[in-house]
C-alpha cells in the first residue's frame, strides 16, 4: 500500500513538473529557506533513539534499522520543478551508521554528518566537508541541500524516498552494488593498525598526484601515536581523533636527511600539519584541511599492516659503525667508520667505542622506534684527529631510530640531525667487558701511562706488576716494595682497585713507584686491546697499559726467574712441617734454639697449624702466583712459655708476612717493611 501511495505522489509531481514551460533542469538549488534549515534535533542529540516499532510478525525493531547498513546511492530529485536525474549515482552516496552518524559522499567531497530519526521521521544534520573544486557536471550543492531538507523516509523494495520538508520534493535512493536493504555493507575501514599510503592531495588550486605513494605514509597508532613516513625522513607525531571525524596531528621528532630531488615531502608534510578531519571514502582515507582552503590528502591502504619500529631482535648483536651525522647546515662524514661503534645489548646495555676510547652506555628502546641512550664510564685517552666528541654528543641526543636499507639511523633531539651506522657484522666476542677469568691469573707489567698532557712510560715494566686473583684480592710491585689490594669489577668494564698492606722500602732515585700506585688507586674501567690490559682511571686522568709478563711456572701460573729463586705455586707450601731455623733481620739475625717448637704446617683448605713453642694456633692464609703471602691469626692456647721462649718472635714474624719463596730447599718468609726474613726447613 505504501509503495501506491509513494508512485501515484511521484507521478503527481510529475504532471505538476509538466505543466511549467521551462522543462527541467540538470541541477536545481533548493529554495534558501529549505536548504539551510536547521534540523529539530541538536547536533549533540543526534542519535538513532526513538520508541521501539512493531513489525507486521509482532517483533520490534530499532527504530531506523532499515536505514542502516547500506549504501544508499542517490538516483534522482522529484520536486515542483520537474525531475532531476543524477548524472552518476555512485558519486553522491550516504550510509546510515548503528552510532547516528552518516557518511556522506558527494562527488569529490566527502562529508561527515549525524541523523536523528523514530523510524518516520528523519532530520539529517551535515558536518565537516572537504572544498574540493569537482568537475563541471557536479551536483554536489542540490544533493546536499536536499539532504539538510530532509523531514520523513520510507524504505520500499530496496528503494529509499526521502521526503523533503515543506512539500519541497522527494529524493529517490537506490541500494548500492553489493549491499542489500537492510543488509550490512562491507565492513567499515579503520584509522589505525593500517600503513596508509598518501595517493593524492587536492586543493582550491591544484590537484597533486603522488609519484610513488609508498614513500609517504602515515601509521596510527591504538595509543595516540603515529609514526610518518616522509620519504627519506621518518617523523613521531601524536593524533586525537573524535567520533565526529575531527583529528588534531601533531608533528614530533623528525630525521632531517636531504631527499633526492624529486621528492614531494613538502606538501606532504604541509598537509598533513593543518589536518582538522577525517573521513573514508570506500577504502581510502580523507585527512581534510578545514581551517585554511579545505584541501584534502587522500590515502589508500597499503599492501599490509603497520609494524612498529623494529624492536632489540635487530638493534641488538650488531656492531653499528657510525658513517655519518646531517644536519640542517652540514653533513659530517666519518674519516674511519670501524673507529666509532656502538653495539646494544639485549638487557638494556650498550658498548661504546670511540676512537681510542671504550665506554659502556645504557639505553632504552620503545616499541614505537624512540629510543634514550645514556653514556656512561669511559676512556678518556686523548685521540689525534679524532671525531670522539661529536660522536658521544650525538650519542646522548638520541631520540628516535629505523632501519633503512639495512642501515640504522639515529635521529636527534630538537632537530639537531640524524645519525647513519653501517651494519659492521656480530661482535666478535661478548660486548661487555671480558669476564674475570681473562682479566685474573695473568702478572701484568706497567708499560706506561698515556693522559691528556704526557706519555709516562715505565723505565722498566717488570718493576711494577698487580695479578688479580679470583677471590677479589690482587698482589702489587712497586719497584722495590711489594702489597696486597681488593678490586671489584661490574658490568660494561668497571674496576675499582683498593691498596692494601705495603712494604715501604726506600726505593733507588728513578723510582715510578708513586706514578704507578696512584694510577692503580685512580682505576675506573678496564679493556682489553691487543692481548694487553688497559686501564682508564678517573677525571679524565690517563690510560694505564700493561703487558701479560712472558714467563709462566707450573700449572700456567705467571711467575719470575730471580736466579736460583722460584716462587712455588701455592700448593708446594703444603704438606711438609716447617720448622723455623733464623729470622734474619737488618740488625742482626735471631736463631731459634729449638726448631722443633717453632713449626707451621700449610693445609689446602687455606688453614695453617702453628706451634709456638708451648702454644698451638690455627691460622688462616693466601698465597698468591707471584709469592705473595698474608697469614692471619686465629684460634690459639695462651700458655705461658718458659723463660727464654721465643714464641712472640716466631708469631710476629708470622703475622707480618708478606711473601714466600723456595730456595734450596728451604721455605723463606719475606716480612713486612724489609723487617726481616723468616727461613724455614722441612722436618725429617
Amino acid at each position: 500500500m505504501k509503495r501506491i501511495i509513494i508512485v501515484l505522489g511521484l507521478i503527481l509531481l510529475l504532471a505538476l513538473a509538466a505543466c511549467d514551460t521551462m522543462g527541467p533542469t540538470t541541477q536545481e538549488a533548493l529554495p534558501t529557506d529549505i536548504a539551510g534549515a536547521t534540523p529539530a534535533a541538536p547536533a549533540d542529540q543526534a542519535t538513532v533513539s526513538a520508541p521501539t516499532g512493531e513489525t507486521g510478525e509482532g517483533q520490534t525493531e530499532t527504530p531506523g534499522a532499515n536505514l542502516q547498513g547500506v549504501t544508499w546511492e542517490w538516483v534522482s530529485l522529484l520536486d515542483p520543478m520537474g525531475q532531476t536525474t543524477a548524472v552518476d549515482p555512485t558519486r553522491y552516496t550516504v550510509i546510515f551508521n548503528p552510532d547516528g552518524t552518516a557518511n556522506v559522499k558527494a562527488d569529490c567531497n566527502s562529508v561527515t554528518a549525524n541523523y536523528l530519526t523514530d523510524g518516520v521521521n528523519l532530520t539529517i544534520q551535515l558536518g565537516a566537508s572537504t572544498a574540493v573544486a569537482c568537475p563541471e557536471d557536479t551536483q554536489d550543492v542540490l544533493f546536499l541541500n536536499s539532504l539538510s531538507a530532509a523531514e520523513s523516509y520510507v524504505v520500499e523494495d530496496g528503494e529509499l524516498f526521502i521526503t523533503l520538508r515543506s512539500a519541497a520534493g522527494t529524493l529517490i535512493f537506490r541500494t548500492g552494488a553489493g549491499s542489500a536493504a537492510g543488509q550490512p555493507d562491507q565492513a567499515s575501514p579503520t584509522l589505525t593498525g593500517v600503513t596508509w599510503e598518501w595517493v593524492q592531495a587536492v586543493t582550491s588550486v591544484e590537484t597533486i598526484d603522488v609519484v610513488d605513494p609508498t614513500r609517504y605514509t602515515i601509521t596510527f597508532n591504538d595509543d595516540g601515536t603515529a609514526n610518518i613516513k616522509a620519504d627519506c625522513n621518518n617523523v613521531l607525531a601524536a593524533y586525537t581523533a573524535g567520533s565526529d571525524g575531527s583529528m588534531t596531528l601533531t608533528m614530533g621528532p623528525s630525521t632531517l636527511m636531504a631527499c633526492p630531488e624529486d621528492s614531494q615531502v613538502n606538501p606532504f608534510l604541509a598537509g598533513l600539519g593543518v589536518v582538522g578531519a577525517y573521513s573514508f571514502d570506500g577504502a581510502d582515507l580523507l585527512l581534510r584541511n578545514i581551517a585554511a582552503d579545505g584541501g584534502v590528502l587522500r590515502f589508500r591502504a597499503g599492501g599490509g599492516t603497520a609494524e612498529p619500529a623494529p624492536a632489540g631482535d635487530i638493534l641488538t648483536g650488531v656492531v653499528w659503525q657510525w658513517v655519518s651525522t646531517t644536519t640542517p647546515t652540514e653533513e659530517i662524514v666519518v674519516a674511519d667508520p670501524t673507529r666509532y661503534t656502538i653495539i646494544f645489548n639485549e638487557d638494556g646495555t650498550a658498548g661504546i667505542k670511540a676512537d681510542c676510547n671504550v665506554g659502556n652506555a645504557t639505553y632504552t628502546a620503545g616499541e614505537d622506534g624512540s629510543i634514550s641512550i645514556i653514556p656512561g664510564v669511559s676512556t678518556l685517552a686523548f685521540c689525534e684527529n679524532s671525531q670522539d666528541q661529536q660522536f658521544r654528543s650525538g650519542l646522548s641526543a638520541a631520540a628516535l631510530y629505523f632501519f633503512q636499507d639495512g642501515d640504522l639511523y639515529i635521529d636527534q633531539f630538537a632537530s639537531s640531525g640524524t645519525m647513519r651506522f653501517a651494519n659492521g657484522g656480530a661482535p666478535e666476542a661478548e660486548p661487555s667487558a671480558p669476564a674475570t677469568d681473562t682479566l685474573t691469573g695473568v702478572t701484568w707489567q706497567w708499560v706506561k701511562t698515556m693522559t691528556p698532557v704526557e706519555e709516562i712510560v715505565a723505565v722498566d715494566p717488570a718493576r711494577y706488576t698487580v695479578v688479580f686473583n679470583e677471590d677479589g684480592t690482587a698482589n702489587i710491585t712497586a719497584d722495590c716494595n711489594v702489597g696486597t689490594a681488593t678490586y671489584t669489577t661490574g658490568e660494561g668494564g668497571t674496576i675499582t682497585i683498593t691498596p692494601g698492606a705495603m712494604t715501604l722500602a726506600m726505593c733507588p732515585p728513578d723510582s715510578q713507584a708513586t706514578q704507578f700506585m696512584t694510577g692503580l688507586s685512580a682505576a675506573a674501567i678496564y679493556f682489553f686491546q691487543d692481548g694487553n690490559l688497559l686501564i682508564d682511571l678517573f677525571a679524565g686522568s690517563g690510560t694505564m697499559h700493561f703487558a701479560p709478563a712472558g714467563d709462566t711456572v707450573e700449572g700456567g701460573l705467571p711467575g719470575k726467574g730471580t736466579g736460583g729463586t722460584t716462587v712455588a705455586p701455592a700448593t708446594a707450601l703444603v704438606g711438609p712441617k716447617w720448622q723455623a731455623n733464623n729470622i734474619v733481620k737488618p740488625d742482626g739475625t735471631i736463631t731459634f734454639n729449638d726448631p722443633t717448637r717453632y713449626t707451621v704446617t700449610f693445609n689446602a683448605d687455606g688453614t695453617a697449624n702453628v706451634q709456638a713453642d708451648c702454644n698451638t694456633a690455627v691460622m688462616g692464609y693466601t698465597a698468591g702466583a707471584d709469592g705473595s703471602l698474608t697469614m692471619t691469626p686465629g684460634p690459639m692456647t695462651m700458655a705461658a712459655c718458659p723463660p727464654g721462649s721465643m714464641d712472640q718472635y716466631f708469631l710476629g714474624g708470622l703475622t707480618n708476612a708478606m711473601g714466600y719463596r723456595l730456595e734450596g730447599g728451604s721455605l723463606l718468609i719475606d716480612m713486612l717493611y724489609e723487617s726481616g726474613t723468616m727461613s724455614f726447613s722441612a722436618a725429617q
